[in-house]
């Protein structure tokens, strides 16, 4: 499918300008096009920053600092070994765009594009602007990894918290968080402190709402 589509679109197919199967959404971090010499329009590398927080949630997310431990530990993984599970690059799509960054889906397409060992453009792009057009879900996650082995893997800095908080250590008693040599504080620029390790605190409120998290 993702091969067939370029074929009826050409070049427009891995942007958003010109994109004739593109439904519009007014995202935050939007690539800028220009002109050629033959009036198509191509995406130039740059974006409008036209939120600095938006600009600092696609940050924490590129280097796994979002404090929601699934998300980081899949974003860890993806920077050190070139590689996510397929439902994970689902998840972490789903965050950065309509899971509440709100983000260009362009953004993530062009880090999976600079760090997936297995990328390809038809196959990255299409699948970045399907999810980003779906409901956001990171629950399966508890079924297939209840005590949270693959997130203490990636963020060893949760490796002693137990099942219970293990996906929001940020609910944990502030006396466990210590007593576990973790406390959750900040925006992940800072790693450790006065001797205890340190773990991001959510940048979103995901919550509320009945939403799934």
């Amino acid at each position: 499918m993702y091969f067939g589509c370029p074929s009826c679109v050409c070049y427009s197919f891995a942007q958003e300008p010109g994109n004739k199967i593109y439904r519009f959404v007014d995202w935050n971090l939007r690539p800028n096009a220009s002109f050629t010499s033959i009036g198509e329009q191509l995406v130039d590398g740059t974006y409008t920053v036209n939120s600095l927080q938006a600009k600092e949630w696609f940050q924490r997310w590129k280097l796994g600092k979002t404090g929601f431990p699934w998300i980081d530990a899949l974003m860890r993984q993806l920077r050190q070994e070139g590689w996510i599970h397929h439902l994970g690059r689902h998840v972490v799509a789903f965050f950065l765009t309509r899971g509440g960054c709100y983000v260009h889906w362009g953004r993530g397409a062009e880090v999976f594009g600079e760090w997936l060992v297995d990328h390809e453009t038809a196959f990255n792009v299409g699948n970045w602007m399907w999810l980003s057009c779906t409901a956001f879900s990171v629950c399966f996650r508890r079924k297939t990894d209840v005590e949270g082995a693959f997130a203490k893997h990636f963020a060893p800095e949760l490796e002693k918290f137990g099942q219970k908080y293990i996906y929001k250590p940020w609910k944990a008693p502030i006396a466990d968080q210590k007593r576990w040599g973790c406390v959750t504080k900040g925006d992940g620029s800072v790693q450790e402190e006065s001797g205890m390790k340190v773990c991001s605190t959510p940048m979103l409120d995901i919550m509320g709402g009945g939403r799934c998290v």
